[in-house]
């Protein structure tokens, strides 16, 4: 089986539960293991590991709901990440994968709590901090991402594009808009998760005062944030898609 293969011996051995999750991901793309197998292989691992190894059991669930994910089962997903939480609710990599779950359903609400949580027990999870400056803007709640992003920056915490995020839809400070768009463009694609390229030029086509060039940045955008491996660029994604259609329609295109 998958997880002897993992360990090179029994399923039950300390090698094995340290892989096997991770393992199991990253032989997403194997076409001669189908899902049910790899699904079988990580309900034998959270029965094989001792019940006091609460980090595995929610690694193994959290690789359960990321293969649901990438099926398309949502409901299935949204099921593992909360019994992921439920076996380790201090996981700071669950709260980040469930909290995009639920905000991917527009439960922001639930997706704030999640990841304001993950950032008191990690204040530099640079996933947890895209992700509640994301929740709070889609959200509607610009004063609260306002107030977080300040905090920020007087706290010397690096934002990387989520602070110019900010500050474009603020509208009121002329010059660090200005400045968020030269950020953007320095911006390249760095693999960091406030600095997508994706993100960036999500963030170019709300800057465009144009509505055609800005209907042509957000669909750029909208394909870049589709392909990422990023959680938070995909829960992005259909907000980008339908921004695009909104400034075309408004230009006449």
């Amino acid at each position: 089986m998958l997880l002897d293969q993992a360990s090179g011996g029994s399923p039950r051995s300390g090698a094995a539960a340290a892989v096997h999750p991770l393992g199991v991901l990253a032989r997403a793309g194997d076409s001669k293991i189908d899902d049910a197998r790899r699904l079988s292989e990580l309900a034998q691992l959270r029965k094989s590991v001792s019940p006091d190894d609460r980090r595995m059991i929610a690694r193994a669930w959290a690789a359960e709901a990321r293969l649901h994910g990438a099926a398309g089962r949502r409901e299935a997903a949204r099921d593992a990440w909360e019994k992921a939480r439920q076996a380790d609710p201090n996981d700071t990599f669950v709260l980040n994968g469930g909290a995009a779950s639920v905000a991917a359903d527009g439960r922001f609400d639930l997706a704030r709590g999640r990841l304001e949580r993950c950032l008191e027990l990690r204040a530099a999870h640079a996933d947890c901090q895209r992700g509640l400056v994301q929740v709070l803007l889609v959200g509607d709640e610009l004063a609260a991402a306002v107030s977080l992003t300040d905090k920020w920056r007087d706290n010397g915490v690096d934002m990387g594009l989520l602070g110019p995020w900010v500050d474009l839809l603020a509208r009121t400070r002329v010059g660090r808009a200005r400045a968020a768009v030269e950020a953007i463009e320095a911006a390249g694609g760095e693999p960091d998760p406030r600095n997508t390229m994706g993100l960036a030029v999500y963030l170019l086509g709300l800057a465009q005062p144009d509505s055609a060039r800005a209907a042509d940045d957000l669909a750029r955008a909208s394909g870049l944030l589709k392909d990422s491996a990023n959680d938070w660029d995909g829960v992005l994604a259909p907000l980008a898609t339908r921004l695009a259609a909104e400034r075309r329609g408004s230009n006449g295109r």
